[in-house]
């Protein structure tokens, strides 16, 4: 049964990885077009600000209702983001458009993708479609509902814009709320990881068991070393609850600040794609990171020198 749930969590862990980012290089030179025949294109815009995609048409009943949450975000954040109304250009008119920008009162850029290319260039699957895009130029969130984790998401990319740490809700071991907060002249080292890497990965993935393992136990010995750093742990929160944070501590005797990314807000921040992950900062800024377990120390030193 162990060996099952194994295999079926970490299947499950991998798409989710490879879900969270684009997974082909999408085309951005793919022209848009204005109501007055401006051309642009996504390309031209990106590198300046993190972007913010919004795929609709005017006959489509969910897009209407999510017009006044798109205004709003775009009244919120349209210094930090920059807003792209996208009309699909499906049984469509000029006229319809120009309606619902008046019904909702609407001021955000509006563009047409005339042949469809955007769209499929972003893995479109219907109306609306929203696609956030980091100032990277990688594509960090796809998905057809308005909700509260993309509201979270806009939030961190404008901090981000803006070279602030956004509030990142975590939980302890004791199930009470906590947040990341470092000082400003003092490094933080942020080691992250989950409760269950190092078990049920051991024979599926048995490279990223040790690692997590190793990982942890070196974690556990640098902090010892270097006590003037300011070290935190993360767990992701997949199938992690409280008791399971508490084991983990006690297993592992840990003696850092350990914390449960309950929304998965530091995994969003700092684009985790791999377990274990140590990440250097000094005040809010990422000094360096490494996904490497042998190179932990190094990345302490080197920064410290």
């Amino acid at each position: 049964m162990k060996n099952t749930l194994s295999r079926l969590i970490s299947t499950v862990i991998t798409l989710l990885l490879l879900c969270s980012y684009q997974t082909k290089a999408a085309d951005f030179t793919v022209p848009l077009t204005t109501l007055d025949n401006q051309v642009t294109s996504v390309e031209k815009l990106m590198g300046k600000k993190p972007i913010y995609l919004k795929f609709w048409a005017s006959w489509c009943q969910p897009c209407m209702k999510e017009m006044p949450h798109l205004q709003e975000n775009f009244d919120t954040y349209s210094n930090s983001i920059q807003f792209l109304a996208i009309n699909i250009d499906l049984n469509e008119t000029d006229e319809n458009i120009k309606n619902v920008i008046e019904k909702y009162g609407l001021t955000l850029p509006i563009y047409k993708d005339d042949n469809g290319r955007l769209a499929q260039e972003l893995e479109f699957n219907g109306t609306p479609y929203h696609v956030l895009i980091d100032k990277e130029g990688d594509v960090v969130h796809k998905g057809n509902v308005a909700d509260e984790a993309l509201d979270r998401k806009l939030h961190i990319l404008a901090q981000q814009h803006e070279n602030k740490l956004p509030a990142i809700v975590l939980e302890s071991a004791s199930g009470k709320a906590q947040s990341l907060n470092f000082e400003n002249d003092k490094y933080t080292a942020l080691y992250i990881t989950a409760t269950w890497c190092d078990w049920y990965l051991e024979k599926t993935r048995p490279a990223m068991s040790k690692a997590c393992i190793a990982g942890q136990n070196l974690v556990n010995k640098l902090a010892d070393k270097y006590p003037h750093i300011n070290w935190q742990l993360l767990t992701s929160d997949l199938w992690t609850e409280s008791k399971d944070l508490q084991e983990y501590i006690n297993k592992y005797n840990i003696k850092i600040s350990a914390n449960i990314d309950r929304k998965g807000d530091a995994f969003f921040n700092f684009k985790i794609k791999h377990l274990p992950t140590l990440i250097l900062l000094k005040g809010n800024e990422v000094v360096d990171r490494t996904t490497d377990v042998e190179a932990f120390e190094g990345l302490i030193n080197k920064a410290l020198r």
